[in-house]
């Protein structure tokens, strides 16, 4: 929502406006109430509902003998097939007869959609593949055209963001293991094939899709629908309290590379970051939604030309701000204070019934106090605490509070009234001019 859009949003507050007022006035104020609670990153890759490609990655070569980690916030749009939407997957089969096929279609659900998270092949198809079946997660692991195939124990949930990290691992005595970990936890932990890829180059690479390669027995393309956040893949399998404590970084996780990027970088040369502040961990690749240009994303680990990773049509790079932030193009705070003038002469039908009458008020109290949510959501940002300062806000606000009718404040209000102190505390100039107008004033009370 840019601020054109939310301008308008608080235009059509305005009671000339509307005509079922109080229907519209609440629907408006769910939707300023949503946006002013955003969530996930500020930057991502949206994979729009399309039959896309994907994100297309250069070859890799070096990719880690011993293991690696996947990790990224992710936000599944919509399980449905893009391209049919009424046709519902079919159930997985077992991991043994994936394992064991090795028919030119090795498996049943091989057109079912499954949206790819990513893939990485060899000419030979020897590689990496995960994707989503029935809401969980799959790992497959091919070497040639054996493929073993492992379901992970843990359902994704539509329309929220989860920060995601996924760990293989090799191990020479015993079975080689995959990990999946959401929100900083481990979900679940599976046997799976690790292959063998020395010297081996993945020259078809995507994330977000499928490679259409008639040798990997693809037979369909097999698009995310969702977004994704600025994604990384490093050398190395990373402990639990070392997910956790990116995941406590928040969604705008960016790691700053500490290796100058250069036109003669390899992929041994790639950068690093340091974890719980004490072990340098080595970044594989990592793609950035900001780092574009001409339709290439720029590799943030060696930064050259050769390692950019290029767009499909339907996948797109979207940079958000917070209504936070973007209150302040369109006036500041004050743009709210017109919202409490509503509730100064409030309409009600005539002849109306006891029963329709309370029905009303009470849609008024509701009304009301999700103004003042909105109001102490966004004086949660210094800039906009600065803006009541400078405009003499609370001494506006306290004036528009005395001509709301005593039938309106409910326990809530006074809640939200002691949230609005808490916020402001740390302000000292702030708080004053709260306590001062709203809590003394006692034309209020």
């Amino acid at each position: 929502v840019n601020s054109e859009e939310l301008s308008n949003i608080f235009r059509l507050l305005q009671a000339e406006y509307l005509y079922y007022q109080l229907r519209d006035w609440s629907s408006l104020f769910d939707i300023l109430s949503s946006i002013s609670n955003k969530d996930g990153p500020d930057a991502f890759f949206d994979f729009a509902f399309t039959d896309h490609q994907g994100l297309v990655v250069p070859s890799l070569s070096q990719w880690p003998q011993s293991g690696y980690t996947f990790f990224a916030w992710l936000r599944i749009e919509s399980f449905d097939d893009p391209l049919n939407p009424q046709r519902p997957a079919k159930e997985i089969p077992p991991t043994a007869a994936v394992a064991q096929s090795t028919q030119t279609t090795p498996y049943e659900f091989n057109t079912e959609y499954r949206p790819y998270l990513y893939s990485f092949l060899a000419e030979d198809g020897t590689g990496f593949e995960v994707f989503f079946h029935q809401q969980n997660l799959c790992v497959q692991t091919n070497q040639g055209r054996d493929k073993k195939l492992q379901k992970l124990k843990f359902q994704f949930q539509t329309k929220r963001w989860y920060f995601i990290a996924i760990t293989q691992q090799q191990h020479t005595v015993r079975r080689s293991e995959v990990s999946l970990f959401v929100d900083g936890g481990l979900k679940n932990s599976q046997g799976v094939h690790y292959p063998k890829i020395t010297n081996m180059i993945f020259s078809h690479c995507r994330m977000g899709s499928n490679p259409l390669k008639a040798q990997f027995q693809h037979q369909r393309q097999q698009p995310f629908v969702g977004q994704m956040s600025q994604f990384y893949f490093v050398t190395e399998v990373l402990t639990e309290p070392e997910i956790q404590s990116i995941y406590q970084m928040g969604h705008n996780f960016n790691q700053t590379i500490d290796s100058k990027p250069k036109e003669s970088q390899t992929r041994k040369d790639a950068g690093t970051f340091v974890l719980m502040g004490r072990r340098a961990v080595k970044i594989y690749f990592s793609y950035n939604p900001l780092a574009i240009k001409n339709e290439m994303y720029m590799d943030m680990v060696t930064g050259s030309r050769d390692r950019c990773m290029r767009k499909t049509k339907g996948v797109h790079e979207i940079s958000t701000y917070h209504i936070k932030d973007t209150l302040q193009a369109i006036g500041g705070m004050k743009v709210l204070f017109p919202i409490f003038q509503l509730f100064h002469h409030p309409t009600t039908p005539s002849e109306t019934s006891a029963e329709e009458t309370e029905k009303v008020l009470a849609n008024y109290q509701s009304l009301l106090t999700k103004a003042l949510s909105l109001f102490l959501s966004l004086l949660n940002n210094p800039t906009n605490q600065q803006s009541m300062i400078y405009g003499d806000g609370f001494r506006i606000l306290g004036h528009l509070f005395e001509k709301i009718s005593p039938k309106f404040w409910t326990v809530e209000m006074v809640r939200q009234l002691d949230q609005i102190a808490v916020v402001t505390f740390s302000n000292e100039q702030l708080f004053h001019q709260f306590f001062l107008n709203i809590y003394l004033n006692f034309n209020i009370w």
